[in-house]
């Protein structure tokens, strides 16, 4: 077979061989430009997960010290709160030693209705009535009316109490007693009244 015949046979093939290299090397860069691309969208996605949970975290985190923050707050204005209610009561107890000290006409018309208050409370005919040193005369004029309107035998006790004012009063058989002292007073104030004062007049946020 001459080189002539050959030619033909040979540029046929290498013309094929050629196709077929540049069908290999369109589908080799089809497919690559397919992974890269691929590659960036998988980067682009595992970056936006990551950027959410970064934000995840970063809320919880904040939302975190926010609470911490609103609680140590809390408890501030509740340490701050108690201060007022506290200051608000001794300006009162304040108040309230000045009358007794002074024994100003306010008080002793307290201290009578004290004593009265007392003696309704104890059924006993007899009672006695205990008060402190500087109220014994007052009180010792108060309980003689009384008994004359209740008609009973009030005496008054012996021995002094330790209190701001007003009266202790009890049967003479000791079964029955009634704590009508100013400090006794104060304190039943302080447990009733200063729940009602906080929930009407300090709201907790």
């Amino acid at each position: 077979m001459s080189e002539n015949v050959l030619e033909p046979i040979i540029r046929e093939i290498w013309e094929s061989v050629k196709a077929e290299a540049n069908r290999i090397i369109s589908e080799a860069k089809r497919e690559a430009e397919k992974i890269i691309s691929d590659a960036k969208n998988k980067a682009k996605k595992i970056k936006a997960e990551k950027e959410i949970e970064y934000r995840k975290k970063l809320r919880k985190k904040l939302m975190s010290k926010i609470a911490l923050r609103r609680l140590e707050i809390k408890r501030e204005y509740l340490k701050q709160r108690a201060n007022i209610i506290k200051s608000i009561f001794n300006e009162a107890l304040e108040r309230v030693k000045r009358e007794v000290e002074g024994k100003t006409e306010n008080y002793k018309l307290g201290v009578r209705r004290l004593v009265e208050e007392a003696v309704k409370q104890i059924s006993s005919r007899n009672i006695i009535v205990a008060c402190n040193s500087r109220d014994r005369e007052l009180v010792e004029e108060v309980i003689a009316e009384i008994a004359r309107k209740y008609n009973k035998d009030i005496k008054l006790a012996k021995e002094n109490i330790d209190c701001i004012g007003g009266i202790i009063a009890y049967s003479s058989d000791l079964r029955e007693y009634f704590n009508n002292t100013i400090d006794a007073r104060i304190e039943r104030a302080e447990s009733e009244l200063l729940p009602k004062l906080l929930e009407k007049y300090i709201k907790v946020r």
